[in-house]
């Protein structure tokens, strides 16, 4: 039985796909860089993250993603967030998504016994969308679906 670590992040992303052009990378990373420098000359990480981060899912609630553990992450975000000690805040962190900033707020270790509930729920939580996911290819593969093209037209666009 080995330990188990999490941590609770937030982080400000600047996005920069591997896909972006060179102008739109650049773009993000001057933008990240400005960020980095209001949260150095001390605005509030949570704050900026509101308003600043273009991660959608995490930035209405200044950032947080909660708690996670080693392998949930990209390997830079994951590397650079369990390096850091609570309240430390990274430098610029490139990953396949763009330019991050991650805060953490706080770290533990568990040995496995104390972990083994969190680990079953992840596992469980895993193994419930897995049966969704198959559940609803099934269901679309049963499913008898006509279009009666009487109503609302062909589908061919409007004409001017």
């Amino acid at each position: 039985p080995g330990m188990f670590e999490f941590v609770h992040a937030r982080h400000i992303l600047k996005n920069a796909p591997e896909s972006a052009s060179e102008e739109k990378k650049a773009q993000a990373k001057k933008e990240i860089e400005a960020v980095a420098k209001r949260i150095a000359d001390g605005e509030d990480f949570a704050v900026v993250a509101s308003k600043e981060s273009d991660d959608s899912g995490s930035a209405p609630d200044g950032g947080d993603l909660g708690t996670f553990n080693r392998g949930e992450m990209v390997p830079a975000f994951e590397e650079a967030a369990f390096s850091l000690e609570p309240g430390q805040i990274s430098g610029i962190v490139e990953t396949r998504y763009g330019y991050h900033l991650i805060k953490v707020e706080e770290k533990k270790t568990l040995e496995f016994d104390k972990a083994k509930d969190q680990i079953r729920d992840a596992l469980e939580r895993a193994k419930k969308d897995r049966l969704v996911d198959q559940w609803v290819v099934e269901l679309e593969k049963d499913a008898d679906i006509k279009f009666n093209e009487d109503i609302g037209g062909s589908g061919d666009a409007p004409q001017k």
